[in-house]
C-alpha cells in the first residue's frame, strides 16, 4: 500500500488504516512532519499507531480552515492594537481641546467648584444676621431662619470636602 501513490478517497478506503510510515508517505511528508500535524490515531497496536484516511483528511481540512482565518492570537493582537490607537486618538483630542481652551483638567474644575461652594456657604452664614439687621421685626423667627440656613449649608460643606483641591503628587521628584 505504501508504494501506491494514487490512493483515492473512495468509501471503500475510508475505513482503511495506515501505519505512521504509510500515512506519511501517502501524504508526501516525512514521519516527523506527519507526527507534527497531530492526527489522532484510530487505534494503537503495541507500538504501532494506525490512522484512517478519514482522520487524516479531517485533520488537513481543519488545518486549512484555520490557515484561511486569522488565529485568535492575531485577533487579540489586532484588538489590543485597535484599543491602543483609540486611546491615543482620545488623548490627542483632549490635548488639542485643552490647547484651544475648550476643556480644563479636572483638578481646575474641582477647585472652581470648591471655591464657588465656599462662597455660597459664606453668604448663607451671613444671611440670618443681615435679615435681622434689615428687618428687626423678625427677631422671633431668627432661630428658625438660622436652623434652615444650617440645613442648607450642611450638604454644601460635604460637597466642598469632596471637591477639595489636592494637587497631584509630583512623581518625578524623588526623595533625596
Amino acid at each position: 500500500m505504501a508504494e501506491d501513490s494514487s490512493f483515492s478517497l473512495s468509501p471503500q478506503n475510508a475505513g482503511h488504516v495506515l501505519t505512521l510510515q504509510e500515512a506519511a508517505e501517502s501524504c508526501g511528508v516525512s514521519r516527523q512532519a506527519f507526527h507534527g500535524w497531530g492526527v489522532k490515531p484510530e487505534r494503537v497496536q503495541g507500538t504501532v499507531k494506525l490512522f484512517t484516511m478519514a482522520a487524516i483528511l479531517d485533520n488537513r481540512l481543519r488545518a486549512a480552515r484555520q490557515a484561511q482565518s486569522p488565529a485568535e492570537t492575531d485577533r487579540d493582537r489586532l484588538e489590543a492594537r485597535r484599543s491602543l490607537l483609540l486611546a491615543n486618538v482620545e488623548r490627542e483630542r483632549v490635548l488639542l481641546a485643552q490647547a484651544h481652551e475648550r476643556y480644563a483638567p479636572v483638578e481646575f474644575a474641582q477647585r472652581a467648584v470648591s471655591d464657588a461652594l465656599a462662597l455660597a456657604v459664606e453668604v448663607l452664614e451671613r444671611l440670618p444676621t443681615a435679615l435681622l439687621e434689615s428687618h428687626p421685626k423678625i427677631a422671633g423667627a431668627q432661630a428658625l431662619i438660622q436652623r434652615d440656613v444650617q440645613r442648607a449649608i450642611e450638604p454644601l460643606r460635604s460637597r466642598i470636602d469632596d471637591a477639595e483641591f489636592e494637587p497631584p503628587a509630583d512623581s518625578s521628584a524623588e526623595p533625596g
